[in-house]
């Protein structure tokens, strides 16, 4: 498999040959029907020979975009889920996991939003459960090994991609697992009490400022009171004790 890389006015592109003019259905289906998750791709000719053309711009591939810095429990989470999606929408126009490249320098993301964008080369007969298998081993290398969630989690799903026949629905169970035993920082958990924290601190700001009204109250109604009382003393003292004025 040739790969080389063009560059355009607007535009970067990776380009592969296709494998002995392979232009099938996978091709057709792919160059007409953009799908999620995958890098957007048209096949162009040049000297009788077709190639395929996947539009990179603005994007990264991941091998270089980890080489500064780890990467965390959320963004591998989040990239097997994404992995996931686009493997469900690929089923939707018959195209198989043997032609997806999981090489680090072939799966493109977007830096700020860390959304991938995969390489899906028609006629490519790649293994797919092993290029996984390679992938999650990269990601163990690349968390940072003082971060013990990262750690469990990166290697609870690298050993689990060596169990014969495993399946992305065994790693996507695997993280509910990890995700509800040790909730991260930000998790629902932490949120939840978080709430019911700043729900007693409003129960009991309202409780106070309902005392501080209600003393209010009683602070003006008793003067009113001391002045009823002031005058009816002056009336009860001019009366003799045979009850006459």
């Amino acid at each position: 498999m040739e790969i080389s890389y063009v560059r355009e006015m607007r535009k970067n592109y990776l380009v592969v040959e296709a494998r002995r003019d392979f232009l099938g259905y996978e091709a057709r289906m792919l160059a007409a029907n953009p799908v999620q998750g995958l890098l957007p791709m048209k096949v162009r000719y040049m000297d009788g020979s077709a190639s395929y053309y996947y539009d990179i711009t603005s994007r990264q591939p991941l091998g270089r975009l980890l080489e500064s810095r780890q990467i965390t429990v959320e963004e591998i989470c989040g990239l097997i889920r994404q992995i996931h999606g686009a493997l469900r929408r690929m089923e939707e126009f018959f195209l198989g996991d043997g032609g997806i490249l999981l090489e680090p320098e072939y799966i493109y993301m977007e830096p700020e939003a860390f959304q991938a964008g995969l390489c899906f080369v028609p006629g490519a007969e790649e293994n797919f459960q092993e290029g996984l298998s390679r992938l999650l081993q990269y990601l163990l290398r690349r968390v940072d090994h003082r971060d013990r969630k990262a750690v469990i989690l990166a290697y609870s799903l690298y050993q689990e991609s060596l169990k014969e026949n495993y399946s992305l629905e065994d790693l996507l169970r695997l993280m509910e697992g990890e995700e509800k035993r040790q909730p991260a920082h930000g998790s629902w958990k932490w949120r939840e009490s978080w709430k019911q924290e700043g729900g007693w601190r409003s129960r009991r700001s309202k409780r106070m400022r309902r005392a501080g009204k209600m003393g209010c109250q009683t602070g003006r109604s008793q003067p009113k009171r001391r002045r009823r009382q002031q005058i009816r003393q002056p009336q009860c003292a001019l009366l003799s004790p045979g009850g006459r004025v």
